[in-house]
């Protein structure tokens, strides 16, 4: 069966605080407040489990605080192959002012993980992958801890090409320089790591796709970007096979841009098209723990914590 196996290696839990009106160096009045297990490797999970496709999560638990990631995955059904590590659950605060989309982020940087601990991921990845269908889909996200080497996600993908297993690369930084060396079918790169990557600034959709089109020096053949905050006002760029750039509307009017890309590598499956905000696609709450009432693109519809629903449809 083809499936997709989704890592995280650094996976976190999410403090998201609604604030209207956020003052900077006052007093303010929090309206709503949540916490979440997180991760953009398990925020994929959770999509594809709500929509009934086979995944398996792969990556550390830190075993030393009161919260699992093993326990999240298992409460939601999703088959996991971890390795435990010490240390506890690092915490990302998201504290979000919808009067004006604006969401600012303090993210702590996690334990350390030991080189034998890497070796045992990694290892039981390539034995998850060996008993996959040809097409299915490796699919490796976020930060690492530190500890990690920097080519970890460059072998992983080298290893999943071997066993003709398409692959996603979703990272940032050193984790994408080196990632791409191993040219996966897909990167997600927002617009900040975009430029990074290619060392020079992008101002407009146009100079977006540009990049895309004659800009791209590593030879990947499906090439997607987001625009970070403003994701869900100015939509997602997918450049297919011969470098043909498509900008695609947003679903949402007012979505902050947490948990967007997640969902648009979520749907990896049949042929590669996209459903996007046309009536087709569908809101879903943080992380896309499950379906939100109304449809996209809704006029009364004000975003918070939600997402669209963009299906990037890879297998057959």
């Amino acid at each position: 069966m083809k499936k997709v196996v989704a890592v995280t290696l650094n996976p976190c839990v999410d403090y998201t605080i609604t604030v209207p009106g956020l003052q900077k160096g006052k007093t303010n009045l929090v309206k709503s407040a949540r916490k979440d297990i997180s991760g953009k490797g398990i925020n994929v999970c959770m999509q594809l489990k709500n929509m009934e496709q086979p995944v398996i999560a792969a990556g550390f638990d830190f075993v030393d605080g009161r919260v699992r990631v093993k326990d999240a995955l298992e409460k939601r059904g999703i088959s996991h192959v971890l390795t435990n590590v010490s240390g506890s659950l690092r915490t990302n605060i998201k504290v979000l002012d919808p009067d004006t989309g604006i969401m600012t982020e303090l993210n702590e940087r996690g334990s350390a993980v030991r080189e034998e601990s890497v070796q045992e991921i990694c290892h039981k990845v390539c034995q998850v992958m060996d008993e996959l269908d040809e097409g299915s889909i490796l699919t490796v996200n976020g930060s690492a801890p530190v500890g990690v080497p920097t080519d970890t996600y460059r072998r992983l993908i080298e290893e999943a090409k071997k066993r003709k297993i398409f692959t996603i690369l979703d990272a940032s930084g050193e984790l994408l320089r080196q990632g791409v060396k191993a040219k996966p079918e897909l990167i997600k790169p927002n617009l900040d790591e975009l430029q990074e990557l290619l060392g020079r600034k992008l101002e407009t959709v146009e100079e977006v796709a540009g990049a895309a089109r004659t800009g791209n020096p590593y030879g990947l053949r499906i090439y997607g970007q987001s625009w970070g905050a403003a994701v869900c006002q100015r939509g997602l760029l997918v450049c297919q096979k011969r470098n043909r750039a498509d900008p695609r509307p947003a679903g949402c009017r007012r979505c902050h841009g947490s948990g967007y890309g997640y969902a648009d590598f979520a749907g990896c499956y049949g042929r590669i098209r996209i459903t996007n905000g046309n009536g087709s696609g569908q809101c879903c709450d943080t992380a896309g723990r499950k379906p939100c009432s109304r449809p996209s693109g809704d006029s009364g519809h004000d975003g918070r914590d939600c997402y669209r629903e963009t299906l990037l449809n890879i297998l057959d």
